[in-house]
């Protein structure tokens, strides 16, 4: 038997896109690759964040200031300080995470009431939602809560389980919780980041698999409620 001509032996020259696909599927696939995606978004936003920052504010801070970069230095100067302590707790372990859930969402809901009292909550922007401790110093309890209803979110699910196939273990304690923390948000009419605190309750819904559906329904929901906080 004749061999067949060469042409026929040599390899199709692979296609350009599919390499590139697989090279990055196979990248995707390493186990520290969510990592570096989380750490490089997270820098990212920070990034961009500060430079709208400058950008907004160069005028009111040459008004008020009269430095330009006023502001924007003390936005860079939390950062100098938020930075290193991400990085602890980066290293800190899960289980010391997990045991300060509780408390954290306790003391999150504790400070947002306490913008209720008379002499500690202080209205900025049409909004209550700031506590005032004498001299410079003051709080926003509401970014406390943002951080707690992730933490205690994610703690709460993590120890449920399988038993998140049930709906009811989807709901309780998650909407007390939750609920309360926003439900206090809202009553100092900041809704701005009562829709962040319920964005991150989806966000945990979506992580431990529920139905898109009961998603999307929930979603509806909560769009018809914020529409309707909005016109009113």
């Amino acid at each position: 038997m004749s061999a067949p001509p060469r042409a026929s032996r040599l390899a199709a020259p692979a296609d350009p896109a599919t390499s590139r696909w697989s090279t990055l599927r196979g990248w995707l696939a390493h186990p520290v690759a969510p990592y570096y995606l989380m750490v490089g978004s997270a820098g990212l936003l920070l990034a961009l964040g500060l430079v709208m920052v400058l950008s907004a504010s160069g005028v009111l801070a040459l008004r008020d200031f009269d430095d330009s970069y006023a502001i924007f230095k003390r936005q860079l100067m939390w950062v100098a300080v938020g930075v290193p302590l991400a990085y602890l707790v980066s290293r800190t372990p899960t289980r010391v995470i997990r045991a300060m859930a509780w408390p954290l969402l306790l003391v999150a809901v504790g400070l947002l009431l306490l913008t209720y009292v008379p002499g500690f909550g202080v209205v900025v922007n049409g909004s209550r939602n700031w506590l005032d401790f004498g001299g410079p110093f003051r709080m926003q309890p509401s970014e406390l809560g943002k951080l707690a209803v992730a933490v205690w979110g994610a703690h709460i699910y993590a120890a449920k389980g399988p038993a998140l196939r049930e709906v009811r273990h989807l709901v309780i304690p998650m909407a007390l919780g939750a609920g309360a923390v926003i439900a206090a948000t809202l009553g100092q009419r900041d809704l701005g980041t009562a829709i962040v605190l319920v964005a991150i309750v989806f966000g945990l819904l979506w992580v431990v698999g529920v139905p898109t559906w009961l998603v999307a329904a929930g979603g509806l929901v909560g769009a018809i409620v914020g529409g309707y906080f909005v016109w009113s």
